[in-house]
């Protein structure tokens, strides 16, 4: 017919490329207003940054925070959203889905260990070279479910930067220059054996199971050391009083007894953020220990406030407070939450950092394993100790068996030779440049020219985790293996590569 009831121009066209903040942008013509992103960011995510604006045919989502869609589980509503109205700055129609490949990853920005996905595909524009155009969460009910953190989502870029390495430095007058592998591996190997028990190997969480066996395997043979660089410790003790086996955050509920302490979880952790929040959502009695209010308080059954230092003091006093010990309690919430933490069929303890250092953390992680010992709550499954780590195999690293060093100053001094994988000393505290140039041989192996390489005698470079296997062990211990999205760039080997060959060529 060449009538319709339908009024063609009264379509309502509408901005297509809305930023609702730096990371997600809004096809306006597309929303259909299903609510589901604002739904997701004020009820899980609690971060009610995002909203309905007018009315009828003028309801626009828009965002209400400064800056713009300010919240760490953004990305997730690009997933949930049906009509891809919302879409990621660095994806937004980069690719047809059918024309990229899928590729199982870990998440190397915390301990929690997310399951991710990467999409990649080759193309014209990037020289013809196969590139990562997105990450997306890769469904495992026991880790993540379905979410992932804003981390995990958008921070894999610095893998794609043109200020890698790409090729070994050698130090040559004063300078450093490129080499072959040949003569950096050659020298590097010689200075080692040469010095023997005066090596000191240091590797970080940011380094695979892989990497720190060998590295810790090279040490050992040539007599030599072989430590963790960490500002947290205790991961000795998760190893003994850890989560047993099949732990699965996503069940726990009524009869559960958390206790949160030293850590502002939603900021460091925010996936077993959303998940401890849960637990609580479902019965499970919360207790949070901090010093200063945090986002988890919101959940919280009981809350504790103690001052910075007295971690331990804190801990300690929740065992006197339990039903059958002799001392008082302090005060009455510490007596509900040591009954609570007592009486429950399951109690696991999450414990931080916050305001302490080495020796501070591992004096409440051993609080801490007191406490779960005293409570009969180790030694199976949904009860134990789990550690916030900053990287995402520090207890990988405890596990491999490194340790870190009570005074890292004195002992980078004593060294005759210093082999640094993974780990910027001098980056994180200026000071330690004057002990760096006052050891021995420096080796520095990274994907980047950091502060630390820049004082070295020979710089390897590395392979990211995007461009390799191996694998990481979470806060959990749980052991998950990851694999290549991309191609190596330049001439960059595995860290445990690198290390295999400094060893074969030392004998």
């Amino acid at each position: 017919p060449g009538e319709s009831r339908y009024l063609v121009d009264e379509k309502m066209h509408l901005a297509k490329h809305v930023p609702l903040g730096e990371l997600i942008f809004l096809d306006r013509e597309r929303c259909i207003q299903c609510g589901r992103c604002v739904r997701f960011q004020t009820n899980l995510a609690e971060d009610p940054v995002i909203g309905f604006y007018q009315r009828g045919r003028s309801l626009q989502i828009v965002t209400y925070s400064e800056p713009g869609f300010d919240s760490v589980f953004s990305g997730n509503t690009t997933d949930i959203c049906p009509v891809g109205a919302l879409t990621t700055a660095d994806f937004r129609f980069g690719a047809r889905p059918w024309e990229m490949t899928a590729t199982a990853s870990i998440c190397p920005h915390c301990a929690v260990g997310c399951n991710l996905t990467f999409n990649v595909r080759r193309e014209a524009r990037s020289g013809g070279e196969i590139v990562i155009k997105r990450a997306l969460p890769r469904q495992n009910e026991a880790v993540n479910e379905i979410w992932m953190c804003d981390k995990g989502r958008f921070g894999y870029h610095f893998a794609e930067s043109n200020k890698r390495l790409r090729e070994p430095l050698v130090r040559m007058e004063g300078e450093l220059v490129p080499a072959s592998w040949d003569v950096a591996l050659a020298l590097v190997a010689q200075s080692f054996k040469e010095e023997g028990r005066g090596l000191l190997a240091l590797g970080s969480g940011r380094l695979s199971n892989e990497d720190l066996f060998n590295l810790k395997s090279l040490a050992s043979g040539l007599g030599g050391k072989a430590a963790l660089y960490t500002q947290q410790g205790g991961g000795d003790l998760v190893a003994q009083a850890g989560v047993g086996n099949d732990t699965n955050l996503g069940e726990l509920g009524k009869g559960t007894a958390i206790l949160v302490i030293a850590s502002d979880l939603e900021q460091e952790a925010p996936i077993w953020w959303l998940r401890v929040k849960q637990a609580a959502q479902r019965g499970a009695a919360l207790i949070v220990a901090n010093p200063r209010p945090t986002k988890t308080d919101r959940h919280a059954s009981i809350t504790l406030r103690y001052a910075y230092g007295s971690e331990a003091d804190t801990i300690q006093a929740l065992i006197n407070a339990m039903p059958g010990k002799s001392k008082a309690p302090t005060s009455a919430e510490f007596a509900i939450a040591a009954s609570s933490m007592a009486q429950a069929e399951n109690l696991i303890v999450l414990y931080g950092s916050e305001g302490l250092g080495l020796e501070g953390s591992a004096a409440l992680a051993q609080a801490c394993t007191n406490l779960l010992v005293a409570s009969g709550h180790t030694g199976r499954a949904n009860n134990g100790l789990i550690s916030i780590w900053s990287k995402p195999n520090d207890q990988g690293a405890w596990e491999m068996g490194l340790r870190p060093l009570p005074d890292l100053a004195e002992a980078i001094r004593q060294a005759k030779a210093l082999y640094i994988a993974g780990a910027d000393p001098v980056g994180d505290d200026p000071s330690l440049a004057e002990a760096m140039k006052t050891s021995g041989f420096l080796v520095v192996q990274e994907l980047f020219l950091s502060e630390t390489a820049r004082l070295a005698d020979v710089v390897l470079p590395a392979l990211p985790f995007s461009e390799r296997d191996g694998s990481y062990t979470s806060g959990e211990r749980r052991v998950q293996r990851f694999y290549p999205a991309t191609l190596p760039r330049g001439e960059a080997r595995p860290d445990y590569t690198i290390t295999g060959q400094i060893a074969k060529l030392a004998g």
